[in-house]
């Protein structure tokens, strides 16, 4: 999905989505084609905080709604009219996990992003425990016809506190990544074993879980090669086929002066890792 939709959904409708059709082309005008609203919108929700779209489907995250607990809304196009489908939530619902924080969906398989769920479990489709607050999940929902229903509970191999696991989802087919920006191990390689999670804070993992059939598991455990401290790594995903591309929002800050370490600037370059960690003070 184009950036700008979201982007004109945040500036002008604070509670609601802004759908936009036609030639994407600049010589055309942009026409408003739907206003998009929860079934149940109060205050605060944060409905349209993030959304995706494939083919005639859109989905939209709202991980504001009933105190933070969370949900997403699916909506589906006949010609030009839009029209409400489902809300989705997970099997194991809980206040303030933040289901809706993230969505992606390809096809008939959405996939949302629950940042804050507590539980300490691992694998796909585990019991959860709320030992862990705030380690994250990722849920699967697929349609059939015009019914949706959930596939999988998603976590990560090695969740740990805090970690926010489901901060970021994509979707690719038969693939799926998901960010874990605050994970605290300084692991530098790829499936590599999970490193040291002492060694400092919110270095940041991605996570690749495949589908096999109707069954999910996870395939790669993904750190960057000059990982540091507050990098956030896992902080945006995005994957087209089999190329995964992942943000580290917090890369080259310097903690201390709060600026940017700006002597890296070329593709694959060295860098200077100046103070990571966040002054005591």
């Amino acid at each position: 999905m184009p950036w700008w939709p979201r982007q004109v959904a945040r500036a002008g409708l604070v509670s609601g989505l802004l759908l936009i059709s036609g030639n994407f082309s600049l010589a055309q005008s942009l026409v408003q084609q739907a206003y998009l609203k929860a079934t149940n919108p109060v205050g605060g929700d944060n409905f349209g905080k993030v959304l995706a779209i494939s083919g005639d489907t859109a989905v939209v995250g709202v991980p504001g709604e009933n105190s933070s607990t969370g949900a997403a809304y699916v909506f589906v196009r006949t010609g030009s009219t839009w029209a409400f489908q489902a809300k989705l939530q997970p099997s194991n619902l809980d206040a303030t996990d933040e289901f809706g924080f993230s969505v992606a969906i390809s096809g008939d398989t959405i996939v949302v992003g629950a940042r804050s769920e507590d539980s300490s479990t691992t694998g796909a489709n585990s019991t959860s425990n709320n030992s862990a607050s705030n380690a994250g999940a990722a849920y699967v929902f697929v349609r059939n016809g015009t019914s949706w229903s959930q596939q999988a509970y998603l976590k990560a191999s090695n969740p740990g506190v805090d970690d926010r696991f489901g901060s970021s989802v994509a979707i690719s087919d038969q693939t799926i990544v998901v960010g874990a920006p605050r994970e605290d191990s300084d692991a530098k390689t790829i499936n590599g074993g999970t490193g040291n999670a002492t060694a400092g804070s919110n270095f940041g993992a991605a996570y690749v879980f495949v589908r096999n059939g109707t069954s999910w598991g996870q395939q790669a455990y993904l750190k960057a090669s000059n990982t540091n401290s507050y990098d956030y790594f896992g902080d945006g995903v995005a994957i087209h086929g089999g190329t995964v591309v992942v943000g580290a929002s917090g890369r080259y800050r310097d903690w201390e002066t709060h600026t940017r370490d700006r002597k890296s600037t070329r593709l694959n370059s060295s860098h200077s890792a100046k103070s990571r960690m966040p002054s005591s003070a």
